[in-house]
């Protein structure tokens, strides 16, 4: 049994109980069961059509209360979910880009990252590559020797 989920009023995926049973149980592990709304209980025997009816208001419900939550909400558990479940639901294929990212001095620093990845990781794998290259921790010097301490980073994409 699929559940749809729509944000904004738009459908953005369809999960399975086991799926948002398992959100639950990350987010109960990161914030304690206290800080959650009730999930609706497993049942070991099938469903009746009104069971299932039941099931779906009930975690229809718990989804809104999540939504509501301005901690729960921005969380990266709930985020990296819903991003994996979308793309489930839309069988996108993730894909491995080059990505440049150039320093003020006109050296360039080429990256791969996939695709599917949200911008906050990309970000900290930059971040991750600039400090752990040795090539690039080079150009860091040199640039703070320049610059006095001072490092503005400028990300080109071509849309």
């Amino acid at each position: 049994q699929g559940y749809s989920i729509h944000v904004n009023g738009v459908f953005h995926c369809t999960v399975r109980y086991r799926q948002l049973l398992n959100l639950h149980e990350q987010l109960k592990k990161e914030y304690g069961s206290s800080n959650l709304p009730s999930f609706p209980p497993k049942k070991i025997l099938p469903l009746s059509p009104t069971q299932l009816e039941e099931r779906r208001v009930m975690l229809e419900k718990y989804i809104q209360t999540i939504g509501q939550d301005s901690q729960l909400v921005s969380t990266d558990i709930l985020n990296g979910f819903l991003l994996s479940a979308q793309q489930e639901t839309s069988c996108e294929k993730s894909q491995q880009v080059p990505l440049d990212v150039y320093l003020m001095n006109g050296y360039k620093v080429s990256l791969n990252v996939l695709t599917t990845e949200r911008l906050v990781q990309v970000l900290e794998y930059i971040k991750w590559k600039l400090e752990n290259d040795e090539l690039t921790k080079l150009l860091i010097s040199s640039l703070n020797d320049e610059l006095g301490s001072k490092l503005k980073i400028r990300i080109l994409t071509e849309l």
